[in-house]
């Protein structure tokens, strides 16, 4: 299953990476009322392409203030930290964890705006 699944991604491979980086903008840039269903996709497409997302990781430091990168750059290694390659349901709510506090810590670090739940939560942390 495993080597046919790299084999589309292979063929399909622009596609697969044009949704990767467009969940990861989605993810830190816009208002995203569901998580879940942001992490669940991602992390199976990172785990086929995963050269690809470390040149993804690599761009959007590059993007970034000289100050900011390596605080992005810690966003995206804790991201991927303790999650495995693989898709069991313990892993995979790991890396939905990792999403949530990717989102978080992305608009503190890069200071982004945050929607009011994010911000009602960040307040209720400092508290």
């Amino acid at each position: 299953v495993v080597g046919k699944a790299k084999d589309i991604v292979k063929v399909q491979n622009n596609v697969f990476q044009q949704i990767i980086s467009s969940i990861i903008h989605i993810v830190m840039y816009e208002e995203c009322k569901n998580q879940w269903s942001m992490s669940r996709p991602l992390l199976g497409l990172i785990l086929l392409n995963q050269e690809y997302f470390k040149e993804l990781q690599q761009n959007f430091v590059s993007l970034q203030p000289t100050d900011k990168q390596p605080l992005l750059a810690k966003c995206f290694g804790n991201l991927m930290n303790e999650v495995e390659a693989n898709l069991l349901g313990k892993n995979r709510d790991r890396f939905t964890q990792h999403v949530a506090l990717f989102r978080r810590d992305v608009s503190v670090q890069l200071h982004l705006p945050r929607s009011d739940s994010e911000q009602s939560a960040a307040e209720n942390n400092m508290s």
